[in-house]
């Protein structure tokens, strides 16, 4: 009877009279309508790493015989040669082929594939191990959704896929379907494995997995933080507190305080990694951060930019941001907050470059780097006196003036540092000493070959000392303060140094580093 006909109910009644249903097409193969998950888990994993669907169509041969229509699919396994796992995986091929009820035919002479005729499984495992019906190969192979749905599925798949594509000496699984890769990444993490993905140029993607062991990293020798598992069912969120959105996560060995946690699921020694949470997490921050600039547009407020978490808006009024944040938390669930207000605010070509004066005139850098301790006083105090001229900046006019007054002070900066007129003491480089110098092996730091010369003149260094030191044109290239001149100061290494330093922020007022060194290049050839 047509299966339309069929309902659940109905098929519990047979099976509970000890009958079985079956389901096919007219005059083909038929097959149980039902099949035990584990054993069809472990199927498709065979399946995913060694088989193929085939139709025939009917045809008519000289010699008189006729081929009818013909579908469902092939399972590639040899005995092997020398390799017993050859024929015991062929006997797991064949009882699993049995229990699910299944009839199959097998070549009786290589003993190199099995195959089952049946159109409805060639259907299913058309639309369900393939990432579209039009390339059905090894590229498109994906993992059947319902696979997803308990561990003892998860486990029975994993187990016949990997025996299929695994490699016997090491735990590294292989593909050449990207969709199957990913796959793999979420498969492993539910079952407690951390994971990793490498893919050459040929697009073949490898797999190589261990046991999380409730550790949160692998790396490193640190304190390892553990976790409890235990059986849940519910709603799972984001792990995040409530006012903070903060999750302490490690890496080599090392903890320390994030931001949300998709961030550490896309890192890849993550206990816990799993790239596609990662990867769907940002895209739905795209999403809202998307709709989010279309919501402004249509109450009329202009959008300078957008980042990972924020949009730049210009001169909004109180009731607009009010609407944009109620709106946001009612239709998309996100909660707004109005982070800062800038007086102004410069952007460069970069992503993610940009800096913004206060409503006080504290200057907002985006990856601030002129702060850094290290930091030559000379450089330091350059950097500074150029914040200063950017925070007293309250008109348009007065950007202009700026500019102009920035590029003066670096061009004079760079005359000081070529014509020797910066003291040596200005110039010197603060690092601290980890350890005493004997013990630094391989490649010498540059405080080091700095302390090395002071204990060659009879100084006694130790661990923790601050070794101020400058950048000189001859070996060893560097000097303690107390032993150098300004004759052997290397300029060039210093012009180098505030190039880093000044060229983000240059960036932001539309000119370049480059363009200071130009100008005073030329001043000096015509002075």
């Amino acid at each position: 009877m047509p299966s339309s006909e069929f309902e659940e109910s109905d098929i519990d009644m047979v099976e509970a009279a000890g009958g079985k249903v079956l389901i096919g097409e007219h005059g083909f193969s038929r097959i149980p309508v039902r099949l035990e998950s584990a054993r069809l888990s472990t199927l498709c994993g065979w399946f995913v790493s060694e088989g193929t669907t085939y139709e025939t169509f009917p045809k008519i041969y000289a010699s008189g015989r006729v081929r009818g229509r013909s579908s469902g699919f092939t399972l590639a396994q040899s005995e092997g040669k020398g390799d017993p796992k050859g024929a015991i995986y062929r006997r797991e091929i064949r009882e699993t082929l049995a229990g699910l009820g299944l009839g199959f035919s097998t070549d009786s002479q290589d003993l190199k594939w099995f195959k089952t005729a049946s159109s409805v499984l060639n259907c299913w495992l058309r639309d369900n191990c393939y990432d579209s019906k039009d390339f059905l190969d090894s590229r498109s192979k994906r993992i059947p959704r319902f696979v997803f749905d308990s561990t003892a599925t998860l486990e029975a798949f994993f187990d016949s896929v990997y025996k299929g594509d695994g490699s016997s000496r090491q735990n590294v699984y292989t593909t050449t379907s990207q969709g199957l890769a990913e796959d793999m990444v979420v498969l492993l993490s539910s079952l407690g494995y951390k994971s990793k993905v490498k893919w050459d140029n040929d697009r073949v993607f490898r797999i190589s997995f261990s046991n999380a062991s409730c550790e949160l990293t692998s790396a490193g020798k640190g304190v390892r933080k553990s976790v409890q598992r235990f059986a849940y069912q519910g709603t799972v969120y984001c792990v995040t507190t409530k006012k903070n959105h903060t999750v302490i996560a490690g890496r080599e060995g090392r903890y320390a305080p994030v931001g949300q946690s998709y961030g550490v699921l896309g890192f890849e020694t993550f206990a816990f990694y799993c790239l596609p949470v990662a990867e769907a997490t940002a895209a739905l921050g795209r999403y809202v951060i998307t709709k989010t600039i279309d919501r402004c547009k249509e109450l009329g407020i202009q959008v300078l930019y957008s980042d990972t978490d924020s949009i730049f808006l210009r001169s909004p009024s109180k009731e607009q941001v009010s609407t944009v944040t109620h709106w946001a938390d009612h239709d998309m669930g996100v909660e707004l907050d109005l982070d800062k207000v800038y007086r102004y605010v410069a952007f460069s070509s970069r992503k993610k470059n940009y800096f913004g004066v206060l409503p006080d005139g504290t200057v907002d850098i985006r990856g601030l780097t002129g702060k850094k301790s290290q930091t030559p006083d000379y450089l330091k105090e350059i950097f500074y006196s150029t914040l200063k001229i950017l925070s007293e900046v309250k008109s348009p006019e007065d950007f202009e003036k700026a500019r102009a007054q920035t590029r003066e002070l670096l061009t004079g900066m760079i005359n000081n540092l070529k014509g020797k007129k910066v003291p040596v003491e200005s110039l010197a480089f603060n690092v601290m000493m980890g350890k005493p110098t004997e013990r630094y092996n391989g490649t010498t730091p540059q405080h080091v070959r700095a302390a090395k010369l002071l204990e060659e003149k009879g100084r006694e260094v130790k661990a923790g000392e601050i070794i101020q030191y400058v950048k000189t044109k001859n070996p060893p290239y560097v000097k303690p303060v107390a032993l150098a001149k300004v004759e052997e100061i290397d300029a060039d290494k210093y012009i180098e140094y505030a190039h880093s330093m000044f060229d983000q922020l240059l960036d932001a007022l539309d000119f370049s580093f480059d363009e200071i060194m130009g100008a005073t290049t030329l001043d000096l050839f015509w002075s």
